[in-house]
C-alpha cells in the first residue's frame, strides 16, 4: 500500500502537526476534543477518555510510521525511543510554556500507544498490508 519513501516524506509532516498541535491554545484543543475541560488543577482521574485516546492514538500512529520506515530492529528501537522522548519533551515544554503542572499521565498514555503499536506493527500481516516492500520481498 505505502512505500518507505512515501512514509519518510509523511513522517516529518506528521511529527510537525503533532508537535504544533500540542501547543495550540486550550480553547481550540477543547473544541476539537483533545483537551479536557477541567479545573486548573488536573489529575489523571479527571481526564476524558477522548483526551486519553488522542494521546494513545497519536503516539501509536507515530510509532507505526517509524516502525514501517525503519530497516532494522536496532533502527526501529532507536526511532521508537525517540518517539517516547518526543512525547516526554512536549509534556515538559507544555508545563514550562503554559506554567502548568507536568502531566505525567499524558506521558503514560503516550507510552501505552507506543507499546501497543510497536507490538502490532511487528505482525507480518500488518507489515504486509501497509508496506509495499513487504509484499515484494515476501
Amino acid at each position: 500500500m505505502f512505500t518507505r519513501k512515501f512514509l519518510k516524506t509523511l513522517l516529518p509532516l506528521w511529527i510537525t502537526v503533532l508537535t504544533v498541535g500540542s501547543f495550540l491554545p486550550a480553547s481550540f484543543k477543547q473544541a476539537i476534543g483533545t483537551k479536557s475541560a477541567t479545573p486548573s488543577v488536573t489529575t489523571s482521574s479527571t481526564l476524558s477518555w477522548s483526551h486519553r485516546a488522542w494521546h494513545v492514538g497519536s503516539f501509536g500512529l507515530t510509532t507505526l510510521l517509524v516502525s514501517l520506515v525503519a530497516r532494522s530492529t536496532q533502527q526501529r528501537l532507536l526511532l521508537v525511543t525517540a518517539v517516547f522522548g518526543l512525547g516526554l519533551s512536549i509534556e515538559i515544554l507544555q508545563s514550562i510554556v503554559f506554567a502548568e503542572q507536568f502531566e505525567w499521565w499524558d506521558v503514560r498514555d503516550d507510552g501505552y500507544g507506543i507499546v501497543i503499536m510497536l507490538v502490532i506493527s511487528q505482525l507480518h500481516q500488518v507489515r504486509y498490508l501497509l508496506l509495499r516492500e513487504a509484499r515484494l520481498s515476501g
